[in-house]
């Protein structure tokens, strides 16, 4: 809604609005750990994009090129691409570590690398094909079925990619479970 009016987005605020929301429907949800790993998650995510935009973290700098070498391409890919998924990666990641140690009693030392691989298949694949197979609902309900079996095979293709980095000897530690002050 904020670009269509040209205004800034208020995204804590509506982080607060979805928390609100989620606790007057249900207030037990405060204590799932559903409700505290994505909340956590997300928090993260909006404290660093501030961090990201300025100039010491945008990535590396732009080196001029002289025709589009592979060397200038993978310069501008990481700074554009890699540079911002990996540090919301890591800013998510360190959020919820204590309650990951707390509620699992183990933390992934292959989460970042992992979560750089498949979060960009759920989000160009997994996603638009679910969003698509529901228009498609709306719109044309015969073909609606064939694309959501598409969108089912992705999703089982994410899993499988989630059980492969899994499956990494050390992939995950088990830890003592910290106390909740140490947690805040």
């Amino acid at each position: 809604g904020s670009l269509l009016i040209d205004r800034p987005a208020a995204t804590w605020n509506a982080l607060g609005l979805a928390a609100l929301f989620l606790l007057v429907s249900d207030p037990s949800s405060l204590f799932s750990i559903s409700f505290l790993l994505s909340f956590a998650s997300v928090a993260a995510i909006l404290s660093v994009l501030p961090i990201m935009r300025s100039p010491p973290l945008r990535g590396p700098p732009e080196v001029p090129s002289s025709g589009g070498s592979l060397s200038s391409w993978l310069k501008t890919a990481f700074g554009k691409f890699l540079w911002p998924s990996l540090v919301v990666t890591i800013a998510a990641t360190l959020a919820t570590l204590p309650l990951c140690a707390y509620f699992f009693h183990q933390i992934s030392l292959v989460g970042v690398i992992a979560n750089l691989a498949v979060v960009p298949f759920v989000s160009w694949a997994v996603m638009p094909l679910g969003f698509l197979s529901a228009l498609c609902f709306l719109l044309c309900a015969p073909v609606a079925p064939t694309i959501l079996e598409v969108a089912a095979w992705t999703t089982e293709v994410s899993i499988q990619m989630v059980e492969l980095f899994s499956r990494i000897p050390q992939a995950s530690i088990r830890v003592v479970s910290p106390s909740l002050w140490e947690i805040l």
